[in-house]
């Protein structure tokens, strides 16, 4: 069952993302309700230099088989696990993790940007979509972000994600369910790198600051112009 998937997935992942993309290993069953892929690789967007922005060690989606013939799709379980994100910053600086979220974002609702009408904007999302999606249990786990900013290059352990019950106060469409997951895999790493740039330059700066303090011809030069005024 998982020979047609890694064509699928080079030809649709590539559609969505604006970028290239391969898949090492691929398993479905219909029946039993499971899909899982191992090595995915998600291209870096145009004008980035890594070759990827992501590689996924372990991917899989257990989800009930009858639903899927249903209005409403039940996912028990999505699980992502050991991803290694590798973000960068291009001339315009630009980074590829927003620039990646953007082309999703243009792909799934290509007519966002234009003026909706009245009825349009009155109108229930879900009259749009005839299939919902709820996620029981969504994993994000051992996530890896390598980064470089300001000539300092370092390697985050992201926190881990696990959030229950996605889609059941709130309808959410497939188009949607895929976007939450981009959101999560882009906008949150981008969070946590800038919490710990943050932290980096008040370490920095809490150093210079002690080392100023800690400089008697500072200190002198200091009191002598306290006298002076």
């Amino acid at each position: 069952m998982g020979l047609w998937i890694k064509p699928l997935i080079g030809y649709v992942v590539p559609k969505i993302t604006q970028t290239s993309a391969s898949l090492e290993q691929a398993d479905i069953s219909l029946l039993s309700g499971r899909l899982a892929l191992k090595g995915l690789k998600i291209g870096n967007p145009a004008g980035f230099s890594e070759p990827y922005v992501f590689e996924l060690g372990e991917f899989s989606v257990e989800f009930q088989p009858k639903s899927i013939f249903t209005n409403k799709i039940i996912v028990d379980k999505v699980l992502v696990k050991g991803t290694q994100i590798t973000t960068e910053l291009n001339k315009l600086g630009q980074t590829n993790l927003l620039v990646l979220n953007s082309n999703v974002q243009s792909t799934l609702n290509p007519n966002a940007s234009k003026e909706m009408t009245k009825k349009e904007k009155d109108e229930p999302t879900t009259s749009k979509s005839t299939k919902s999606v709820i996620i029981k249990d969504l994993q994000i786990l051992d996530t890896k972000l390598q980064f470089s900013m300001m000539g300092h290059t370092g390697t985050l352990t992201l926190p881990n994600i696990q959030e229950k019950n996605i889609g059941e106060k709130k309808s959410l469409s497939l188009k949607e369910s895929i976007q939450l997951l981009v959101d999560k895999l882009t906008l949150e790493p981008i969070n946590e790198m800038q919490k710990s740039t943050q932290k980096m330059l008040k370490g920095a700066l809490d150093k210079i600051s002690s080392k100023i303090n800690d400089d008697k011809t500072i200190k002198s030069l200091s009191k002598t112009l306290s006298n002076i005024f």
